[in-house]
């Protein structure tokens, strides 16, 4: 990207000396030239990054959690009541 933008960068000086174009109609190819290659860019690795996309359904997350006892034969401590 760097080479490409020193290239235009270099092409604009070229012609705007060159031709006798004006200044201002050289710039804003210049500027808007270099947001479309941004913009590709951009996209480019969007695409790139959004190629896999894995989400978990509720059983499988349920799962992560799950240490292989079942519900009923964890003791919970005694409340305050039945210790009298």
């Amino acid at each position: 990207m760097a080479a490409v933008v020193a290239a235009v960068e270099a092409g604009v000086v070229a012609v705007a000396s060159g031709r006798g174009c004006s200044t201002r109609l050289v710039r804003g190819l210049y500027w808007r030239l270099r947001a479309v290659l941004r913009r590709l860019r951009s996209e480019r690795a969007r695409r790139g990054r959004g190629g896999f996309s894995f989400h978990y359904d509720a059983l499988s997350y349920a799962l992560n959690f799950d240490d292989g006892r079942a519900a009923a034969d964890i003791v919970l401590a005694p409340s305050c009541d039945a210790l009298r």
